[in-house]
């Protein structure tokens, strides 16, 4: 988990978890999302303004 992760669940008590989404064609942030303990949940299909599909990750709070 990151230290931005970790302060957003200190921060917001009521959270139960984080999204991370970014297009498909972008492996680097998929990399990014993996190394911080978020998982892979699910494509999202591309909608205005978005013209890519997407995944969303997840990180369930510690």
């Amino acid at each position: 988990m990151t230290m931005l992760s970790g302060w957003a669940f200190e921060r917001f008590p009521e959270l139960t978890h984080l999204d991370l989404m970014h297009q498909v064609d972008n492996v680097a942030s998929c990399r990014v999302a993996q190394k911080s303990g978020y998982l892979f949940q699910e494509v999202l299909p591309a909608r205005p303004p978005f013209p890519l599909d997407g995944h969303r990750h997840t990180l369930a709070r510690p």
